[in-house]
């Protein structure tokens, strides 16, 4: 049984995530921004777990949104491996934004469907290699989606080691939890209670807030 598979590239490997997204009951994602995650992936699980009346599991790792040397450090690298000069410019807010949306998505649909089990941390550390883990398949990608995706099948050493490897960053990261009072969709002014809830001692601008927002209710994938 072939234990890896490689993509072209990484714009290929929707196809492997669909499939895997309908059995399982875990998802587990290490990562940066979580951009896809909020996009695409809370969202077909929500709709999944609801569909077949079962609870899915999802653990969410991404960097700290206000560690600024860390992020300072993760937009450093964008800029040196981005190929197109035209395309997203790569700012603190908008890294900021990114991440708060997520982390946003995950407790707005934690509240919004109780088939699913959302857990976010976040790390102070980032990595080249982000990894989504179902119950039967590993998918390592790049941040940089021309660069070819790994493709780990269960019950091979990879696999085993990748899970692994999602414990020992959980173990290193820190849980943020938050309970939205309602099911329908968070204001500005509800996101505003939770970043501060979050994060008491931060102050933030209203235009990182709008940026939040927008990301939030028009997630976009990064493929």
């Amino acid at each position: 049984k072939k234990e890896l598979e490689f993509t072209e590239s990484g714009y290929e490997i929707e196809k492997y995530l669909s499939k895997t997204r309908i059995t399982t009951g875990n998802w587990l994602f290490n990562g940066g921004l979580g951009r896809y995650t909020k996009f695409a992936t809370i969202p077909i699980l929500s709709a999944q777990a609801s569909k077949d009346r079962r609870t899915i599991a999802i653990k969410i790792i991404v960097i700290n949104p206000f560690n600024i040397e860390l992020l300072q450090k993760y937009i450093d690298f964008r800029v040196s491996v981005e190929k197109n000069k035209k395309k997203k410019k790569w700012t603190q807010s908008e890294v900021q934004s990114e991440i708060l949306a997520t982390i946003i998505t995950a407790f707005h649909y934690k509240k919004v469907n109780q088939f699913l089990d959302i857990s976010v941390n976040v790390k102070d550390f980032f990595t080249l290699s982000r990894m989504d883990i179902s119950d039967t398949v590993a998918i390592i990608t790049r941040e940089d989606p021309a660069i070819p995706s790994i493709i780990v099948n269960k019950n091979s050493h990879m696999y085993m080691h990748y899970s692994e490897e999602f414990q020992q960053v959980l173990r290193q990261s820190k849980n943020v939890d938050y309970t939205f009072s309602s099911i329908e969709i968070p204001s500005k002014d509800e996101i505003r209670t939770c970043i501060t809830a979050l994060y008491p001692e931060q102050i933030f601008s209203e235009e990182l807030l709008k940026k939040v927002y927008n990301k939030f209710k028009e997630p976009k994938s990064p493929f």
